[in-house]
């Protein structure tokens, strides 16, 4: 059997990599590469392995800089596997010159398709996925790491509603100099024109994804420069309307192009969000998605303190 990617591209279901991972059936692609749901053969657990795409037209600059992604998603994934909401990375490395990455399969949900799926998410839900994914991101700025690439379509929710940050390929050690990448919509000003890498990013990158989680669009967009000019550029009346009283300022704090305004770590901004969250002790969500990220905070707790009112 064989999957065609693109015209010009195939890659064989069967293939072992490492000796030891075969590919069992495509999960999805992007323009990138591919994922597929594979076996290892040392323990008989399912795993999910990431292929750069066999060159089609790519020049050896665009090559060289996906593999040098995945590469760096493997080796940098490995050190995070010990954070809840962070997927395990099994193995890295080439296999007839495609770069590959072998990591825990998540069964789930996208975030995009649950966005697209419900045209705008509840904010109780927006706000139970945001905090999810804050403490993701608490444990690993506290590793001294910026993920930088925060966005709807690297975040999945499992049956449980438990929540997952995916691809870790641009993430960076604060150390690092820091080099103009990022999802359009999502990555702040500093990160494309500044020369530091900065936790401060991400928290721009969620408060981005909160909006376009509620209010169904990001708070800037391709015709506001993505607020990445010159000057900055102001979050429109209606979206901040649809965000409502309680969390449009938190949002808006989130996404200051100002760092001095912005919150200062990813801690601050989810102690201000979770108070938006229903008490443990109050019903459930009869309207509740399926999964429910919700649900899940109410048996596992967040782990970032409460911050006093």
């Amino acid at each position: 059997m064989e999957f065609q990617a693109r015209k010009g591209e195939f890659v064989k279901i069967g293939t072992v990599l490492a000796d030891r991972f075969r590919l069992v059936e495509p999960l999805g692609r992007g323009g990138m590469g591919r994922v597929f749901r594979a076996l290892d053969l040392n323990s008989d657990l399912e795993v999910a392995v990431k292929v750069r795409k066999t060159r089609f037209q790519e020049s050896d600059t665009w090559i060289e800089s996906y593999d040098k992604r995945l590469e760096s998603e493997g080796a940098v994934g490995r050190w995070f596997g010990t954070i809840r909401g962070a997927p395990i990375v099994h193995h890295f490395g080439v296999h007839e010159g495609q770069s590959y990455v072998v990591m825990q399969l998540i069964e789930g949900a996208l975030l995009t398709d649950l966005i697209a799926g419900n045209r705008s998410v509840k904010r109780r839900t927006a706000v139970a996925i945001a905090c999810q994914v804050g403490e993701i991101l608490d444990e690993l700025h506290r590793r001294g790491f910026v993920h930088r690439d925060v966005k709807d379509d690297n975040i999945m929710i499992d049956p449980e509603g438990q929540v997952y940050l995916l691809d870790f390929g641009i993430a960076k050690d604060t150390t690092w100099e820091n080099l103009p990448q990022g999802t359009p919509g999502y990555a702040p000003y500093e990160q494309v024109r500044a020369a530091t890498v900065t936790f401060q990013s991400d928290i721009y990158a969620l408060g981005c994804l909160l909006c376009e989680m509620v209010a169904n669009r990001l708070p800037f967009l391709e015709d506001d420069g993505w607020n990445v000019g010159d000057e900055p550029v102001d979050v429109p009346p209606r979206v901040l309307h649809r965000l409502g009283p309680a969390l449009a300022p938190i949002v808006l704090r989130m996404v200051d192009r100002d760092l001095t305004r912005r919150y200062a770590t990813i801690a601050e901004a989810v102690g201000n969000l979770r108070k938006l969250l229903p008490p443990p002790d109050a019903p459930p969500d009869p309207q509740a998605p399926d999964p429910d990220p919700e649900a899940w905070l109410r048996v596992n707790p967040l782990r970032i303190p409460p911050i006093e009112s």
